[in-house]
């Protein structure tokens, strides 16, 4: 699995976003779905002549990542959805999923912001969850890890100074909205299927 965040990224997206102003997200709940179609989740959205002009998409992430920055660059959100098969060897259950994920995609974020345990109410499909706040180099987010019964989520948030705070509802109720799509089976899991039905 490659890493969701390198420190050049995670630097890029703080200096980025300290850079700007702050925002209010608003518009109505809109889905958004990654390029594998495996999840969406719901933003506040404000349609200009028939598009979604409130976010920006990044179209060159991997399959099972959603990268989306609001117009005003001052929130990024990104969502990586990985199946349980595709990260068996490294991650043998949620715990050893958030070690690796801390310990690598994290690690740079995590040893140079001030975290907090934070509560965040999760879909209902969902079996195990984690949740942080964090506070750095004039940003402030959170970080989301959940499991369900195929697949693990990193959710992350980062934001200009006061980006976070002040858009806290919408947020958490991005994390909320999360869905599994049934025709979003990762490749690998869909080839594996395949062979098995071809024995």
């Amino acid at each position: 699995m490659k890493k969701t965040l390198s420190l050049a990224l995670i630097l890029c997206l703080c200096l980025a976003l300290a850079s700007c102003g702050s925002t209010t997200l608003s518009g109505e709940p809109t889905a958004f779905i990654n390029a594998n179609k495996s999840f969406s989740i719901e933003l506040p959205a404000e349609e200009t002549e028939g598009e979604e002009a409130s976010w920006i998409i990044n179209e060159e992430t991997d399959g099972d990542i959603l990268d989306m920055t609001d117009s005003a660059e001052t929130v990024r959100v990104i969502v990586h959805g990985v199946s349980k098969a595709k990260v068996s060897r490294i991650a043998a259950d949620f715990e050893g999923y958030k070690t690796y994920a801390a310990e690598t995609v994290m690690a740079d974020l995590i040893k140079g912001a001030n975290m907090k345990d934070a509560s965040f109410e999760v879909p209902e499909f969902v079996k195990n969850s984690s949740s942080s706040t964090f506070s750095a180099k004039k940003t402030e987010g959170a970080i989301v890890f959940m499991e369900t019964e195929k697949a693990y989520y990193t959710y992350l948030i980062v934001a200009a100074e006061g980006g976070y705070n002040g858009n806290e509802k919408a947020l958490k109720a991005s994390v909320l909205s999360l869905k599994e799509l049934p025709t979003g089976a990762p490749a690998e899991e869909k080839a594996e299927e395949s062979s098995e039905k071809a024995e």
